[in-house]
């Protein structure tokens, strides 16, 4: 879940009933921790080098399901219902893939979310972090304040590896 947020997709093929993942990221070593946790999905040859690093898993069911969780009518789409069920994993993920430290504040570019950073930002709130949504070269943004990024951190931190610098 956490990688979806951070930019990961659940692709439906046209010819297919089921989905399935598609990561990217330019730094290799990231995107190869990532795939070492989800190594039972891959494909049968889940690396690619586009211009940037791509995995990909294979077709599986469950996939359907994150799919109806993260897209509506086919845009990316997310609910304070849905951001409930992460945990420290997803927040590791959600931060590896797009946070980073802005002074003492984490800052997560969340500009594919569109309209949806109304609900990534109310549900910040209900964790009592006081979030402040931004405009940043045209890109979408949710600045955690100080608190809330020290509390965020704390449980996403232990399973980030610690060559990955925020």
């Amino acid at each position: 879940m956490g990688t979806i947020l951070g930019g990961s997709s659940i692709v439906c093929p046209s010819k297919g009933k089921n989905c399935y993942l598609s990561m990217r990221d330019s730094r290799k070593d990231w995107l190869e921790t990532k795939a070492g946790e989800l190594g039972v999905l891959a494909s049968e040859h889940p690396f690619t080098l586009e211009t940037t690093f791509r995995w990909h898993s294979k077709c599986y069911p469950v996939l359907q399901e994150f799919r109806q969780l993260f897209y509506r009518d086919g845009k990316r789409f997310v609910t304070t219902d849905t951001l409930s069920l992460l945990g420290d994993v997803s927040f590791a993920m959600w931060v590896g893939d797009c946070g980073k430290m802005q002074g003492k504040q984490l800052l997560l570019n969340t500009h594919i979310w569109g309209e949806s950073n109304k609900a990534i930002a109310k549900y910040f709130k209900i964790l009592g972090y006081h979030p402040e949504i931004l405009q940043q070269s045209n890109k979408t943004r949710i600045l955690l304040d100080i608190n809330g990024t020290n509390d965020f951190l704390k449980y996403a931190t232990p399973h980030l590896p610690e060559w990955l610098t925020i």
